[in-house]
C-alpha cells in the first residue's frame, strides 16, 4: 500500500514537472515576439514616412500656388511702356527690340515696374508704381522686391521712377545709348537688383523654391 502511494506520487510529480516550458520553447516565443515588434514597427514607420512626404508635398502646392498667384498679380500689372527699362534676362543674337543682350550666371533675376503697392518711404507723396524684382537669394530661397516709389520731384533722396536713357539695374551698352550721347553715362537707379549682396524692401516669398529660371 504504501509503495503504491509512493508510485502515485511521483506520476503526479512528474506530470506536475511536465506542465512547464522548455528552454527551446522560451526561445522560440520571443524570437517570434521579437519579430513581430520588428515588422510592427517597419510598419510604423513606413507610415509616417509617407505622411510626413505627403504633407511637405502639400505644403509645396500650397506654397507654389501663393507665389505663382503672386506672381500673376505683378505680371499683370507690369508697366508696358518703351521709355522705361526692365532688367530680365536675354541671351539672343540679336536681341529682341527694345531688349538688350543680358545673361546673368546662375539663378535668373528679374526687374520691371508694376502698379501694385510695395513698401513705401516714409515721407513723400506714394505713387501707384512700385519696383517688383525676383531672384533666388543666397539663402537658397525665392526672394521678391517690392520697393514702393514715389511721385517724381516730390524728394531729393528717393528715387522715383525713372525713364530712358537711366536703367534699371545694369548700365546701358554704348551701341544703345542715345544720340547724341549723354555726358555723362546714366547709371543704373536700383544696382542692388543686379548685385548678389542683400535687398531691401524685400522678403522670402518661396522659402523652399530654390530655382529661377525663365
Amino acid at each position: 500500500m504504501v509503495k503504491h502511494e509512493r508510485t502515485r506520487r511521483k506520476t503526479k510529480d512528474a506530470r506536475h514537472h511536465g506542465a512547464g516550458f522548455t528552454l527551446a520553447e522560451l526561445l522560440v516565443s520571443v524570437g517570434v515576439l521579437v519579430l513581430l515588434v520588428l515588422l510592427a514597427t517597419q510598419l510604423l514607420n513606413s507610415a509616417a514616412t509617407i505622411t510626413i512626404l505627403g504633407h511637405k508635398q502639400m505644403d509645396a502646392d500650397s506654397q507654389a500656388r501663393q507665389l505663382l498667384d503672386r506672381m500673376a498679380i505683378d505680371f499683370a500689372q507690369m508697366v508696358k511702356r518703351s521709355d522705361v527699362d526692365y532688367y530680365v534676362k536675354s541671351s539672343a543674337i540679336p536681341p529682341p527690340t527694345g531688349v538688350r543682350n543680358l545673361l546673368q550666371a546662375g539663378n535668373d533675376t528679374i526687374a520691371f515696374y508694376s502698379t501694385v503697392p510695395g513698401y513705401y518711404p516714409s515721407t513723400g507723396s506714394q505713387s501707384p508704381v512700385s519696383l517688383v524684382a525676383y531672384r533666388v537669394n543666397s539663402q537658397n530661397k525665392l526672394e521678391r522686391m517690392g520697393k514702393g516709389l514715389v511721385w517724381n520731384a516730390v524728394s531729393t533722396t528717393d528715387t522715383p521712377v525713372v525713364f530712358m536713357p537711366i536703367p534699371l539695374a545694369s548700365p546701358l551698352p554704348i551701341a544703345e545709348l542715345p544720340s547724341p550721347t549723354p555726358d555723362p553715362t546714366s547709371t543704373p537707379a536700383w544696382p542692388e537688383v543686379a548685385s548678389t549682396g542683400s535687398w531691401s524692401d524685400s522678403e522670402a516669398i518661396g522659402p523652399q523654391v530654390f530655382r529661377f529660371e525663365y
